[in-house]
């Protein structure tokens, strides 16, 4: 069974394939392998909120009310990706069982 979160990485990776180069890949890397093991890992305020469907905004609120973890590298802020699954898992309230009524 699919979950949320990678079917939401599958929408936002058709939308950004190819929308961007990875101009940070160290000297003599394979970029691709680079880009794509990053993203496995940690996500920029952009991508965190397109997986949510919430503005950048919205996600630059939660890291400064410490809503959401995440990784300051100098000026460059990302999150982990665990932290999507985890929102969507504390805002997840289980469906009431059905009832017919007579």
């Amino acid at each position: 069974m699919i979950t949320e979160v990678e079917r939401l990485e599958g929408e936002l990776g058709e939308m950004s394939r190819g929308a961007r180069s990875n101009r940070y890949a160290p000297p003599g890397s394979d970029e691709s392998s680079y880009c794509d093991r990053s993203n496995k890992e940690l996500l920029t305020v952009r991508d965190f909120a397109g997986l949510l469907g919430v503005t950048v905004a919205c996600v630059r609120s939660w890291r400064l009310k410490r809503k959401i973890s995440a990784v300051k590298l100098g000026r460059i802020i990302r999150m982990p990706r665990t932290e999507v699954q985890r929102l969507i898992d504390e805002g997840m309230s289980p469906a009431r069982p059905f009832q017919q009524e007579f």
